[in-house]
């Protein structure tokens, strides 16, 4: 299934420098790509963007919508292992395209990387913005880069991979159901 990404086609093997960031951070192009092309991207260094937008310009009037969302488990007073991630992925039902190691990442500290892909383009800011932030509460990630403008860079080892696994909005709503419903029952409990 192809899908819209952004993408820089520098390349790092590291976590890049600020200067670095500030020399590609108006330098992406909307793509069409697949599941195998996205994870190559990633592996291979490169750096993208979810939403679309128009000519590089990173503002809300020029979002025109995202179909695939990151989500950023690198927060260390609530980092979860890549396996935790993946359990609450099959028990909700949703499973992630890929899941990739950040380059600060370690066997200890399991910092990665959750990439979920949409079978269609989300083209309302309200439902993308809810979305991001449902997943990131969900997966323990990192609030802060829940921004529609916010840009991943690649990584260095792929924990997970599978192909055709597209999203919808109705089965990603009855996980975050699912999820609001499982923490009312652990905060009564608890």
């Amino acid at each position: 299934m192809k899908f819209k990404i952004m993408i820089n086609n520098s390349k790092f093997y590291f976590k890049p420098k600020p200067e670095d960031i500030a020399k590609m951070y108006y330098d992406f192009f909307d793509v069409d790509i697949d599941e195998h092309e996205l994870r190559a991207a990633i592996l291979n260094g490169k750096t993208v963007r979810p939403g679309i937008f128009l000519r590089n310009n990173f503002s809300e009037d020029a979002w025109q919508g995202q179909q695939v969302f990151f989500i950023d488990v690198d927060n260390n007073n609530t980092i979860r292992t890549v396996k935790q991630n993946l359990e609450v992925c099959e028990r909700l039902n949703i499973p992630p395209t890929i899941v990739y190691r950040t380059y600060t990442a370690n066997y200890k500290n399991q910092k990665h990387r959750l990439v979920f892909v949409f079978s269609d383009l989300i083209t309302d800011l309200k439902i993308r913005n809810s979305i991001q932030t449902h997943l990131t509460e969900i997966f323990a990630g990192d609030a802060s880069t829940n921004s529609f403008e916010k840009m991943f860079f690649g990584g260095n080892a792929k924990y997970f991979f599978a192909e055709e696994q597209a999203l919808d909005l109705e089965r990603v709503s009855k996980a975050i159901n699912t999820y609001s419903a499982e923490s009312q029952i652990e905060n009564v409990i608890g």
